[in-house]
């Protein structure tokens, strides 16, 4: 793909990220069925790697925590809080073995939204409202999808919003496979095959 080659110097930290985020979406999904804390747990560790691996994903896994944990029981809320911590914490640990400051990461990612901001948000660009729909045109077939899909819908569309004003496309890759995993309830495989020449 194009789009691969283009970005293939920067998707290689979205790829382990994309894994984990389908994993905690999976899980989330599984424990709404079952209530299993064993399921929350794994998606709640699961959202904690995807955090420490790459700062710009603490926007996706705090937007993940609010569409999906809205109205849950607080205690269920308190666990997976919790249940974050053990892999959450890695980033703190490795900036603290490297700079001796456990937060070196995420000021430095903070100083270059502050930056950016003195700037007026100079790497807002209009065009990026429009990628998403360019590279996978079947996109726009999401509206069929049924209403217990909603949060899905809601979680997408402020994740891509918060993607555009960071100006770079690699942001919306880990939650391509969820775009890919709602897809599948809405197209036919003929449009998938025409699609696809």
């Amino acid at each position: 793909s194009p789009i691969a080659y283009y970005m293939a110097i920067w998707i290689s930290p979205m790829l382990p990220i994309s894994f984990f985020f389908l994993l905690a979406y999976h899980y989330i999904k599984k424990f709404e069925v079952t209530n299993k804390l064993s399921h929350l747990a794994v998606s709640a560790l699961s959202i904690g790697i995807i955090a420490s691996m790459r700062e710009q994903m603490l926007i996706l896994s705090l937007i993940f925590f609010l569409i999906f944990f809205y109205k849950k029981q607080l205690k269920f809320t308190i666990f997976f809080l919790i249940a974050i911590l053990p892999t959450f914490t890695i980033r703190f640990i490795v900036d603290y073995y490297y700079f001796g400051i456990p937060f070196y990461s995420f000021l430095t990612f903070a100083g270059s939204l502050f930056l950016a901001g003195l700037e007026g948000g100079s790497f807002i660009h209009l065009e990026w409202y429009f990628f998403p729909f360019i590279i996978a045109p079947l996109a726009c077939l999401l509206y069929k999808l049924d209403k217990r899909y909603y949060r899905e819908l809601i979680f997408l569309g402020i994740f891509l919003l918060s993607t555009i004003s960071l100006g770079q496309l690699r942001f919306f890759m880990p939650v391509a496979p969820l775009v890919i995993l709602l897809l599948s309830r809405v197209i036919s495989d003929k449009q998938l095959i025409i699609n696809n020449l």
